[in-house]
């Protein structure tokens, strides 16, 4: 019920009615019981209001090769590192979302390249590039299938021997750092804005943790345009 709609309902009650229901003497508690809980409803129904709002907004992410969530405090990613001669073998960190009624997803990739796949086959994919934006639905069942791999550039890391073991590190920030930024706006038209902050370790394998997250000026890799979709026929074609 709308706010206007429920003062109508209290301002329909006759005030003949009232007067030939209570005596004089108890109008007075009457009203003053009535304007308390009137008081008590419209809180009631602001809650109510507020928590509708917020209801459905939560959105998590889990590694797609182990379906281990990615929290705010993190977790190493076990899908894939660099080794000690200098290659990667898995992928450091794919993941897919899980919520309810997501209409979109915009994600933006700071200094790598993601890259999205749609399994089931029905949404325009990107290749691996650095911002895009892609439609989910209110089907739930498909976001299992909507993966995002984020993809690292292993050429500026460098591989360091330091007391019998060795330590991969990276040659510059851009390699050892990154952010996914995910702006999500849901069916409802809520809409919610989560960061996954990725961090190179030294024994190759990658850190990973999501929170929300406020996109500031500072931020300009956000505003980037989105890459355009890519025929699927090319993207996967034989050449």
């Amino acid at each position: 019920m709308k706010r206007e709609e429920f003062f109508e309902a209290i301002g329909g009650l006759d005030d003949n009615i009232i007067a030939a229901a209570w005596p004089r003497e108890k109008r007075g508690m009457w009203l003053s019981a009535g304007i308390k809980a009137a008081c008590a409803a419209l809180v009631i129904a602001a809650g109510s209001m507020l928590a509708f709002s917020g209801e459905g907004t939560a959105v998590t992410a889990y590694a797609h090769d182990t379906g281990e969530e990615i929290t705010s405090v993190g977790a190493v990613m076990t899908g894939g590192k660099i080794y000690s001669d200098g290659s990667m073998k898995g992928h450091p960190l794919m993941f897919y979302l899980e919520g309810e009624n997501i209409e979109s997803v915009r994600f933006s990739c700071k200094n790598q390249k993601i890259r999205f796949t749609d399994w089931t086959e029905q949404r325009e994919e990107y290749g691996s590039a650095q911002n895009f934006t892609v439609p989910y639905g209110e089907n739930e069942d498909e976001y299992y299938y909507l993966t995002i791999d984020w993809e690292p550039n292993i050429s500026n890391i460098r591989i360091s021997p330091v007391n019998g073991a060795v330590i991969i590190s990276p040659l510059d920030p851009t390699g050892g750092e990154d952010i996914i930024v995910l702006e999500i706006t849901f069916l409802n038209g809520d809409r919610a804005v989560k960061a996954i902050n990725i961090s190179l370790l030294e024994d190759g394998a990658f850190f990973a943790s999501m929170k929300d997250y406020e996109i500031t000026e500072a931020d300009d890799f956000v505003s980037r345009p989105d890459a355009e979709p890519i025929p699927r026929d090319i993207l996967y074609g034989k050449d």
